[in-house]
């Protein structure tokens, strides 16, 4: 008993390109952009991208395509990303910063930045997608302004983000979004000398294949408290829902594919309510979970409080669906 999120396939995505190669001949368009769901106790996070490329191999370093700083959009722009008592570096003296300030938190709840547009590829698979970022070990770079107003380093190690890839077909047009789920990807490790944005929190997706998930939540439920709750997307497949840690030795994970926090009225909604952006075409659970302001990507321990799931409902990525959440 689950959610189906259903998919439409014009005919372009059905011509996929052939095994792990491609005919260099034959191309493909492509965008990219930047989005973000929410993330607690950060007023910015503020990653420093210098480049994108892609890889037909995940081994290696050798890219298919590749684009600097100096071919991103909005380069004049940094978000209000960059510190007082410093600048961003034209590292190559060819009039272009070294890197592209990008405030993750201003890309909410459906909004995104745009980093490419109108790029042609090679048509084919591509293995992995990597997203450069500098790490926060030095300033100006990549960092967190949290809610006690202390700059904290955000670190990436080897300052790379080595994400999924994707396959393209010749003469299509695609439209690929990385989505930042913070609240897997950023952690703050023990050892407190910064943040760590981890690569199994953010996913590389089509914009045109996915849906929203949005809807109100009885107020009674969670004992009638759900300043802490949550609404968490599991896979149908999952046999035991858990929380956002990620077993990086065995490189799996039982938890949720998409979380967000539930929110209290406002003057546009009178009830409390939330809202799920960018899933992707499956299989679903849907489940309130009432302890979710507790988790967090390191709680190796920490065990969901799940009153109620939500069963039953199909719908299509392209149509926005309203779900309510009834006392049980």
């Amino acid at each position: 008993m689950s959610i189906k999120l259903l998919a439409t396939l014009s005919l372009s995505l059905l011509l996929w390109g052939c095994g792990g190669g491609g005919d260099s001949s034959r191309t493909a368009t492509i965008d990219l952009s930047v989005s973000d769901a929410p993330v607690d106790s950060a007023q910015k996070v503020c990653i420093a991208v210098s480049g994108i490329s892609l890889h037909r191999s995940s081994q290696g370093n050798q890219a298919e395509k590749s684009w600097s700083s100096a071919a991103l959009l909005n380069t004049d722009e940094d978000d209000d990303c960059t510190p007082d008592d410093s600048s961003i570096p034209d590292a190559n003296f060819d009039g272009y910063p070294d890197f592209v300030y990008i405030d993750l938190l201003k890309y909410q709840g459906g909004d995104a930045r745009a980093l490419l547009t109108g790029e042609v590829i090679p048509a084919g698979s591509y293995q992995q997608l990597r997203l450069q970022v500098r790490d926060g070990s030095s300033q100006p770079s990549s960092y967190v302004l949290n809610d006690k107003n202390e700059r904290v380093p955000l670190r990436v190690p080897s300052d790379v983000l080595k994400l999924h890839g994707f396959d393209v077909a010749a003469d299509g047009h695609y439209q690929f979004q990385l989505e930042f789920e913070l609240r897997h990807a950023m952690v703050l490790p023990s050892s407190g000398n910064g943040y760590l944005l981890k690569p199994n929190g953010v996913r590389v997706i089509e914009a045109e294949r996915v849906g929203t998930i949005y809807g109100n939540v009885d107020e009674r439920l969670c004992g009638g408290d759900l300043s802490a709750a949550g609404i968490y997307l599991y896979p149908a497949t999952a046999t035991d829902y858990k929380g956002l840690y990620y077993d990086t030795s065995s490189g799996t994970s039982s938890g949720p594919v998409q979380t967000t926090l539930v929110q209290a009225p406002d003057p546009g909604n009178a009830s409390y309510h939330y809202a799920l952006h960018y899933v992707e075409a499956g299989t679903y659970d849907l489940a309130l979970v009432c302890n979710a302001a507790e988790d967090n990507a390191e709680a190796t321990t920490f065990e969901p409080s799940i009153p109620v799931t939500i069963q039953d409902e199909a719908f299509d990525p392209a149509a926005l669906l309203l779900v309510d959440i009834p006392a049980s």
